[in-house]
């Protein structure tokens, strides 16, 4: 009887290690299909839509910081580099996006490179982007320390996957427009047979919009509206405003559906640079386990133009 009851408790362990193995491998597949979040995205255009490169003129060399749900054991941490400028003629942009995300187990590290070909119109500007480069998952099971071995959870693995997109961004002087594509190719994450076309990064579309109204030479407001479509998942949409005080210091909020409220701060350290802040309020149920998401946002332009805009 008891070596019977031993048998039992070692093919529950056994079940038990290989689906927490399967879970990590479902959420690396559900992570990575994601783009990186950034509640910042108002201040880097770049990171969601190529056709932004070069959309300001001068260089802007942009470092970002986010831990996702902070005091998760672990959850999601980020770290990108955003940069990019237009060239002489100011009707091409180029831009380079270099990120590494950290999740659990995993690790993704991201290269790409933009080019935007801006065409000039009657009441503002066209921009058509392309970006191309490569995301490097790894991920190293021997970190799970389960009890059981098994075939889906051992060793280490690493993938490599070169991929492309394409955007539109349309704007003007208070105005701003943009439709992406930033990942075109389903590019396979896995070869296990059990987890399908779960293992694919799958096609995703990002749809925004803002216009700044003026209500006095010291006081502006931002409206936005930013719209992820990922296939196969649901939509989410993200709404917000942002005030804007003597171009030097942008305090906002914003509401992403089923998941946080934001808050966002932007301050205009001098000519050529500025520092940003936001804080999510996590609204699903991992809110009872974290403290929520913070971001941190390094801003360097050179050289400064004040005829530059810094809004879109």
């Amino acid at each position: 009887m008891k070596q019977i009851i031993t048998n039992i408790q070692q093919q529950l362990l056994k079940r038990i290690g290989f689906s927490f193995a399967l879970l990590f491998i479902l959420a690396t597949a559900s992570y990575s299909q994601q783009h990186t979040l950034y509640s910042q995205y108002i201040f880097n255009r770049l990171a969601i839509n190529p056709a932004y490169a070069g959309n300001q003129d001068q260089l802007q060399i942009t470092t970002l910081h986010r831990r996702q749900w902070d005091n998760f054991e672990g959850a999601p941490v980020t770290n990108t580099i955003i940069a990019h400028k237009a060239l002489k003629n100011k009707r091409v942009g180029i831009g380079l996006i270099a990120s590494h995300d950290k999740i659990g187990i995993h690790s993704d590290q991201r290269v790409y490179v933009s080019y935007a070909y801006k065409i000039k119109m009657a009441h503002g500007t066209l921009a058509m982007g392309l970006q191309a480069g490569f995301n490097r998952l790894q991920s190293d099971f021997s970190e799970l320390n389960l009890k059981t071995a098994d075939a889906v959870a051992t060793g280490f693995r690493n993938s490599f996957n070169p991929n492309f997109g394409t955007g539109l961004y349309y704007s003007n002087s208070n105005f701003f427009a943009g439709f992406s594509i930033p990942y075109l190719l389903n590019s396979k994450l896995s070869d296990n047979a059990e987890l399908g076309s779960l293992s694919q990064i799958k096609r995703y579309y990002f749809l925004t919009a803002g216009r700044v109204f003026t209500l006095n030479p010291l006081v502006k407001v931002l409206p936005s509206v930013l719209l992820r479509v990922q296939e196969g998942n649901a939509t989410s949409a993200e709404v917000g405003a942002n005030l804007i005080l003597n171009d030097i210091l942008t305090v906002g909020a914003s509401y992403r559906s089923e998941d946080a409220l934001v808050g966002i701060m932007k301050l205009e350290v001098s000519e050529n640079i500025s520092v940003g802040y936001s804080y999510d309020h996590t609204l699903s149920d991992i809110g009872a386990y974290s403290n929520g998401s913070h971001e941190f946002m390094l801003n360097y332009r050179i050289p400064y133009n004040k005829k530059c805009h810094t809004y879109f």
